[in-house]
């Protein structure tokens, strides 16, 4: 199991070569692979550190970063939030 960490690409860039220290609630969805939904729900329950800014909701690219890489485990091992429903769990492996 190896663990590939997000990358802001040209999209996600301001001026010059340093990613964007803040993103949209689209842009984390987008760079996740998840609903925009689901990032609200990972912000609202606090798992997701976030800044708020009036009423729009930025998340720094680094603490998506380590959000996911908290949520790399192994893959027998399954976490349950307080109702008993699975939270994610993310396997890769690696290619031969």
């Amino acid at each position: 199991m190896i663990h590939q960490p997000i990358r802001a690409d040209a999209n996600y860039r301001s001026r010059g070569d340093s990613p964007r220290p803040l993103l949209s609630v689209r842009q984390a969805a987008e760079l996740l692979g998840v609903s925009r939904a689901s990032v609200y729900k990972l912000v609202e329950r606090g798992e997701l550190p976030c800044v708020r800014i009036s009423n729009a909701i930025r998340v720094r690219l680094l603490d998506l970063e380590r959000w996911l890489a908290e949520q790399v485990q192994d893959v027998n091992e399954v976490r349950l939030d307080e109702s008993g429903n699975p939270l994610v769990t993310l396997c890769m492996q690696e290619e031969e």
